[in-house]
C-alpha cells in the first residue's frame, strides 16, 4: 500500500523538473537507439504541431526534413552536435530550426536528447537586416554618384560661364 504509493508519487525534485520541462520555450525530446520518441515536452509538441502524446513512438528523424537530393543520412542527423536543420511539422510544412543532440546514459541504456528551437523569426530578421544593409549600400552608392555628378556639373557650368563671357566680350 504505502510503498506502492511512494513509488508512484514523484520524488522531491522530480516534480520541479517536470514543471521546468513543461515551461521552457525550447522543445526537448528523448529517444533511444531506435530513434523512436520516448518523451516530448509541450514546447516541442507546439513547435512540431502535435497534440499532447501524439508524437510518442514516432521516429525522431521524421521531424527532420531533407531535400530530395540530400545525402544526409539519419545517423548524421542524430549525431551528437549542434547545428541548423530544416524541421518538419505534423502537417508537412517545414521551418528552420536549431538542433542540439547529446547523449546520456540512463541505467544500462543510452538515450539521445534533442533540444530544438524554431528560428523562423530570427531568419526573417536576418533577411531584413541583409536587405536593409543592401539598401543602405545602394543609397551610399547613389549619393556618391550624385556628389560626383554635382562636381562635374559645377565644372561644366563654370566653363560654360567663362565661354559665354568670352563670347559676349568679343
Amino acid at each position: 500500500g504505502a510503498r506502492r504509493q511512494a513509488e508512484a508519487s514523484p520524488r522531491p525534485g522530480e516534480e520541479s523538473l517536470r514543471t521546468i520541462l513543461d515551461h521552457v520555450p525550447d522543445g526537448i525530446l528523448t529517444f533511444g537507439e531506435s530513434d523512436a520518441i520516448e518523451s516530448i515536452n509541450p514546447a516541442a509538441e507546439r513547435i512540431f504541431g502535435y497534440a499532447p502524446g501524439e508524437a510518442i513512438g514516432r521516429s525522431f528523424s521524421d521531424l527532420i526534413a531533407r531535400s530530395p537530393g540530400s545525402l544526409t543520412p539519419t545517423s548524421e542527423v542524430l549525431r551528437p552536435s549542434s547545428r541548423e536543420v530544416v524541421g518538419r511539422r505534423a502537417d508537412g510544412s517545414t521551418f528552420p530550426m536549431d538542433l542540439a543532440v547529446s547523449t546520456m546514459q540512463a541505467g544500462d541504456r543510452w538515450r539521445l536528447i534533442a533540444i530544438v528551437r524554431d528560428v523562423t523569426e530570427r531568419k526573417r530578421l536576418e533577411e531584413q537586416l541583409v536587405h536593409a544593409r543592401r539598401t543602405e549600400s545602394l543609397g551610399r552608392l547613389a549619393g556618391g554618384i550624385a556628389h560626383d555628378f554635382n562636381n562635374l556639373l559645377g565644372v561644366i557650368l563654370s566653363y560654360t560661364g567663362l565661354a559665354l563671357r568670352d563670347a559676349l566680350e568679343s
